[in-house]
């Protein structure tokens, strides 16, 4: 049973809205905010344009002089439009029934945030979503209510593995002309390109890492060719974002999204833990709380996805990160953040991946 005061259960419902939710934004909508048509007469002729916007710029792209099949293909972009409207508003309604619900949300400013991220093609590049954002968004995604200080936070952490090669977007460009007052920040060598932006007068930060899988331990940036912006190596991030799942935030008409499978992002949670500095420790401590609340839910109503995730570990990682991430685990039943049915259950199949050795 989850303690009480610490994660409490959704309704049936809700997870149903939230579920139904996550199908309708899965199916690709035509833009409608930021695209429209303009008619021009040029010498007694008339041509015309598609507008789109994007961030505070206004494109213009000239589609031709008028004529029946021109006129033929702008109006059925225009129903294409119209329909996907009705879905959009589909999508606010289901949004604001899941707020009203009390399910896991993020601050408004967060929330547009990501819809800019969404809308800049980052997720469909292969970005991934980690940190306390994506641990909001597995409340609401297995059927519960975490506690707010467990998951909030101002900064948004986005991963990408080297390589990926899904689709391409220019993310530097939409975060500056966004129009919502980012600022690059510097990275400790002046000669280093950045890595982080930051909103004017707000704590709302977006961190771009990737992972770090050879060689000593480095703060030099990575260039991105998905997303042409450079990203802070760190290590084992390619455990955690491997084989991430769908997702969608609670935002506006909702934000699709990639995150770490839940298991994966307990684990590595108990070893983020361990490898933070004494200065961060208050950040350790929520990392412990995140593993734990996940760790908990898992062993109750998906027991089976953590064994996979520890197989991983033995085969796939370091000893150091299994050290660590064992030394977590400690901490946690230490701590007595799980319940014994939890701890019982991390134990059986940590036994079994060892004895399949």
């Amino acid at each position: 049973m989850l303690e009480s005061g610490k994660i409490k259960e959704l309704s049936p419902s809700l997870f149903l809205l939230y579920a139904q939710l996550l199908e309708q934004i899965s199916r690709p909508a035509p833009a409608i905010d930021d695209v429209s048509f303009k008619r021009n007469k040029v010498a007694g002729k008339f041509y015309w344009l598609r507008r789109v916007k994007i961030g505070s710029t206004i494109m213009e792209l000239s589609l031709g002089r008028e004529t029946d099949e021109l006129l033929a293909v702008i109006e059925k972009e225009k129903k294409l439009m119209e329909d996907a409207e009705e879905e959009i508003k589909t999508r606010e309604n289901l949004v604001g029934m899941l707020r009203e619900g009390g399910v896991n949300t993020i601050d408004p400013l967060s929330g547009r945030v990501l819809a800019l991220l969404e809308s800049a093609g980052v997720f469909a590049a292969g970005g991934v979503l980690i940190g306390s954002h994506a641990f909001n968004v597995y409340g609401n995604m297995l059927g519960y209510k975490f506690p707010f200080k467990t998951s909030k936070t101002a900064d948004i952490d986005l991963s990408l593995s080297i390589g990926v090669t899904k689709k391409t977007t220019d993310l530097r460009t939409a975060i500056m002309e966004s129009g919502m007052g980012f600022l690059e920040i510097p990275a400790l060598s002046r000669k280093a390109p950045s890595t982080s932006y930051m909103i004017r007068n707000s704590e709302i930060k977006v961190d771009l890492l990737t992972p770090l899988t050879r060689g000593p331990d480095t703060s030099k940036p990575v260039y991105m060719p998905s997303l042409k912006s450079y990203a802070s190596p760190l290590r084992f991030l390619d455990y955690l974002i491997k084989d991430p799942v769908d997702a969608v935030v609670v935002s506006g008409r909702g934000v699709l999204v990639n995150i770490p499978q839940p298991a994966r992002y307990a684990i590595h949670k108990l070893v983020l833990s361990n490898r933070r500095p004494v200065r961060l420790q208050l950040k350790a401590g929520k990392d412990l709380e995140q593993a734990a609340c996940l760790l908990e839910i898992l062993s109750l109503d998906r027991p089976g996805d953590l064994y996979p995730a520890l197989t991983d570990v033995r085969k796939g990682k370091s000893r150091k990160f299994e050290v660590q991430m064992l030394a977590g685990f400690e901490k946690v039943c230490k701590k007595s953040l799980l319940t014994k049915k939890a701890i019982a259950h991390f134990e059986e199949h940590w036994s079994t991946v060892q004895n399949k050795d």
